[in-house]
């Protein structure tokens, strides 16, 4: 007995040094990404413009699809966030524009309170309305402040302050725009790939005494937009949650 016992006592002490060499590497890991990160940031100057750039889609209020882009320059300041209004932009898209400068700040660990952050969209139409483009902002700051490209990607979604991914309007057009804009990958807020849209129905029915009438009503419906992309232009629609998932697409 006394010898199996310090057999079990010897493997536990092997098992103990293991668990605590598992966790030490762990933490030096992450001490390591942390200060890689901050070495990365410590190589921008105080007055260095950084700009970043992203795609960006929109529907008009005819329900077509139009693709653009959003720029952003990060310059000396006290912590403003400005855009630029031509296309004149709705309220809720200056909010956006706030949001996507502080998940970019949090996303980076990069302080932006004495810089001024710019965003100047590109895109045709004479008014920009919705948060749609709060993705897009976002991964435009957090290119500008890592010094990094965003691929040529489509994407839409609203950001929210804790860096997930809101649900949005007119996927499928939007969608449609850029793969006929020869752009192959198209993110889209999680849940999203499935498109519900309402079927007219009508049912007549025609009286003893000759009246018809006529009752309508629209039944929902789905459709699987993952595999209509792919099928129809070869394009990968992709669902993201949050704004880490969708740095991992976008650089």
């Amino acid at each position: 007995m006394p010898k199996i016992n310090k057999k079990i006592n010897f493997l536990m002490y092997i098992l103990i040094f293991l668990l605590g060499f598992m966790v030490a590497l762990s933490i030096n890991q992450e001490k390591f990404q942390q200060d890689q990160k901050q070495q990365e940031i410590s190589n921008i100057n105080d007055d260095e413009i950084l700009k970043g750039k992203a795609n960006i889609v929109a529907v008009t209020q005819d329900q077509q699809g139009l693709l653009g882009n959003v720029k952003v320059e990060i310059t000396e300041g006290n912590g403003k966030v400005l855009v630029n209004t031509n296309p004149f932009l709705e309220p809720d898209t200056q909010y956006s524009a706030n949001i996507a400068a502080q998940v970019a700040s949090n996303i980076t660990d990069f302080d932006l309170s004495k810089k001024n952050i710019i965003y100047d969209f590109n895109i045709t139409g004479n008014v920009l309305g919705g948060p749609s483009a709060g993705l897009a902002m976002t991964l435009a700051t957090i290119a500008a402040i890592n010094k990094k490209e965003v691929k040529n990607i489509g994407m839409t979604g609203t950001i929210l302050p804790n860096g997930d991914i809101g649900l949005v309007g007119g996927v499928l057009e939007k969608g449609t725009v850029a793969a006929q804009e020869n752009i192959k990958t198209f993110l889209v807020p999680r849940g999203q790939g499935i498109f519900t849209y309402y079927e007219k129905q009508i049912q007549k029915r025609t009286l003893n005494n000759g009246v018809t009438i006529v009752k309508t009503s629209y039944a929902p419906k789905t459709a699987n937009l993952t595999e209509y992309f792919e099928k129809e232009y070869n394009v990968e629609l992709i669902e993201v949650k949050n704004i880490q998932e969708a740095m991992g697409y976008a650089f």
